[in-house]
């Protein structure tokens, strides 16, 4: 609990420290948060920032709908049991079988 609080206190520090430096240095006459804002607001505008966002839409929706699709399934111990409680009636059939071959096979003999 203590690592926990001394990561958050430090990049707390970190993070403010960033922020105050990018707004009181200046290079041109400019401070960094400036130039990062008219830098960045071209690309803002692009069709890239709308194209990555409706193509994580997508992936999130598809994702959304595997994981709604696996709760669906029916667990293996639901699957299971309609298969043994066939197994004997199948196993009886074959076994008749096997008789009746076996009877006559020895019957054309």
């Amino acid at each position: 609990m203590l690592s926990l609080i001394k990561f958050i206190v430090k990049w707390s520090l970190i993070s403010f420290i960033i922020l105050t430096l990018g707004n009181w240095a200046q290079w041109n006459g400019r401070s960094f948060s400036e130039i990062v804002r008219l830098t960045m607001a071209p690309i803002e505008k692009s069709n890239f920032i709308t194209d990555a966002q409706q193509w994580v839409k997508s992936l999130t929706r598809d994702a959304r709908k595997g994981f709604q699709n696996r709760l669906e399934i029916p667990s293996l111990s639901q699957a299971k049991t309609p298969i043994e409680e066939s197994l004997p009636s199948e196993r009886q059939r074959l076994k008749t079988l096997i008789r009746e071959l076996s009877s006559s096979d020895t019957d054309k003999d």
